[in-house]
């Protein structure tokens, strides 16, 4: 599916389309009009049109391209902020309207999960709050307590989160939590919906909402929605540019995502207590087509910070990988999947390497083009899944792999001898790498240059990380496509 929240792929997209819908071409008259088509939007819209509301729900672009696209999916009463300092904040009434609020998500998402027959790899988990940085084991003996008064009574501490292989210390053990797919999710709810009445427009705007009897929401296209009740769920209010924009800071946070074989890290939602901390959860591995595959996502979170507090994407994600990779020996050797601006994936369908052998034939002086993935050296054409023929132009070489359209000018040819009588090679000049579509675009990387060769690492990314970076190495470790223009 096509986010309008970034330019990448999340896990989730990658593995679920979600129905397509039109914007409104009319005015239009509803009981309740909700704006924001995500998880909390469509939840909203589900439960009123089960009520016999009639429920009209909009969105500026496709269902769940927002946040709901790129969550991790950790369905849990843990909350980051630790139910010691909400009781200190709000009294200990107000922890335990926290705690009975999350708890109740979990078991509603699964009631509907189960009364509407949706298939989203709903998994009831435990949850494990381990120690990190210099806390200490005190800081769980305090948050025990604190859950304990907030009406989590079956919270425990355990000697250590139920790894063999990593010894993470003592843990604050969240029993009864939960795991999903919240596309396929979504993916149910609007089935519902439409079987219930309900009407889904994407693509508009709401360009103004006045309360009323009735409300109304003016679109940017001009139309206008007359309705008894608006519901606003857009991550932050869209209605009201003071009460909550005055209240709260945005941040972000980073994720990737590992290959593992199935069974080598047990089931769960695990973080850790530092600030920013980190977050752990599996996932079942399968293409589009629902066919399961022989291995589990680890997807791993962390390294958050306000927005706009820093501008360097990649070394944030070295951190996360870093911190990983020492604490999961089964992902050591696993390809890290997933990149992304807020919920991060490398793009597989691109090949790692990309080479074009340059050649005199008459005119053309490109006469061939290599591709071969990781680990393969690029020594003879080969055919690659979503490509092209190469475009041979003049001085010029342009293929379109999957979504990249690349191409590459030559410079001036220079003469070598070869076993071949008339073969002349070309040096590489100029790397051009654009979308095609409206899929991602492609920010480079970097460059590496050799006596022969020009090599550009791209990742699936519209903001280029720092030019240090080793577009080799971690070509190699995090899946990113490397593009090399090689001599004959």
């Amino acid at each position: 599916m096509q986010s309008d929240s970034g330019h990448t792929t999340s896990l989730w997209m990658g593995t679920t389309d979600l129905p397509q819908f039109q914007p409104i071409t009319q005015d239009l008259r509803t009981n309740v009009c909700v704006v924001g088509a995500g998880i909390a939007g469509l939840t909203t819209a589900y439960l009123l049109a089960r009520a016999g509301r009639a429920v009209v729900v909009i969105d500026d672009g496709p269902i769940g391209g927002g946040e709901t696209s790129r969550t991790t999916a950790h369905l849990t009463a843990a909350l980051d902020d630790r139910y010691y300092n909400i009781e200190k904040l709000h009294g200990e009434e107000g922890a335990k309207i926290a705690a009975e609020s999350h708890m109740s998500a979990i078991h509603r998402i699964e009631s509907i999960a189960s009364m509407e027959d949706i298939d989203c790899d709903l998994e009831r988990v435990e949850g494990y709050l381990f120690l990190g940085g210099k806390d200490t084991r005190k800081d769980l003996e305090r948050e025990l307590a604190a859950t304990h008064r907030a009406g989590l009574t079956d919270t425990q501490i355990v000697d250590r989160i139920p790894f063999s292989f990593w010894d993470s210390g003592p843990a604050l053990r969240f029993p009864r939590q939960a795991t999903f797919h919240p596309l396929k999710y979504l993916r149910g709810l609007v089935r519902a919906i439409l079987r219930d009445g309900g009407r889904i427009y994407t693509g508009v705007h709401a360009e103004k909402i006045v309360d009323g009897e009735p409300g109304k929401i003016t679109t940017t296209g001009g139309h206008v929605i007359s309705a008894d009740n608006i519901v606003v769920c857009t991550n932050t209010p869209v209605n009201d540019w003071l009460i909550i924009h005055s209240k709260q800071a945005a941040y972000r946070t980073y994720v990737i995502a590992a290959r593992v074989p199935k069974g080598a890290v047990p089931h769960g939602l695990y973080w850790d207590t530092p600030d920013p901390y980190h977050y752990i959860r599996l996932q079942a591995a399968e293409d589009k087509s629902g066919r399961e595959l022989d291995y589990e996502m680890l997807i791993v979170g962390g390294e958050d910070h306000k927005t706009g507090q820093a501008d360097d994407t990649t070394v944030h994600h070295e951190r996360l990988e870093r911190w990983a990779r020492e604490r999961y020996p089964s992902a050591a050797a696993s390809e890290a999947a997933c990149r992304a601006r807020l919920r991060h994936r490398a793009w597989a369908a691109i090949p790692a390497i990309i080479a074009a052998t340059n050649s005199r034939t008459g005119g053309d002086s490109v006469a061939r083009l290599t591709i071969a993935g990781p680990g393969q050296r690029p020594t003879r054409p080969q055919p690659v899944p979503n490509s092209t023929a190469p475009t041979i132009s003049g001085r010029s070489i342009a293929v379109r792999v999957g979504h990249a359209a690349i191409s590459a000018r030559t410079g001036r040819s220079r003469r070598r001898a070869s076993a071949n009588p008339g073969i002349e090679t070309m040096r590489a000049a100029a790397i051009t790498i654009a979308s095609v579509g409206s899929q991602p675009p492609f920010g480079i990387a970097s460059t590496s240059r050799k006596p022969s060769t020009l090599a550009v690492s791209v990742i699936p990314e519209t903001t280029s990380p720092a030019p240090n970076m080793r577009p080799q190495r971690n070509a190699e470790r995090i899946g990113m496509a490397r593009l090399t223009m090689r001599d004959a």
